[in-house]
């Protein structure tokens, strides 16, 4: 265990960065998983921790294009899955 290591106030810091940097939840647990070898961030040790939140906040804030292209790629494979379902019924 890491000295002066406050779980509570590394773990909201994560969730900030990972809250700027828009990331899906299952962009995170892959992630994790790739990097870490855990399932979770409640798996991971204080190390772990403090290594994930550098990589984070080391990540720039990404543009305001980008999350807009994000979303509207989201919506179109929503559409998508959409027209699919209504031929096949």
């Amino acid at each position: 265990m890491m000295a002066n290591f406050d779980l509570n106030l590394t773990m909201q810091q994560i969730k900030d960065e990972v809250h700027r940097l828009k990331w899906a939840k299952s962009y995170r647990i892959r992630y994790i998983i790739h990097r870490y070898g855990k399932i979770s961030r409640q798996a991971m040790d204080d190390e772990q921790l403090t290594h994930f939140l550098g990589v984070l906040k080391s990540l720039p804030t990404p543009s305001l294009r980008l999350v807009i292209s994000r979303s509207r790629k989201r919506r179109e494979r929503g559409r998508y899955s959409q027209k699919v379902l209504n031929k096949s019924v």
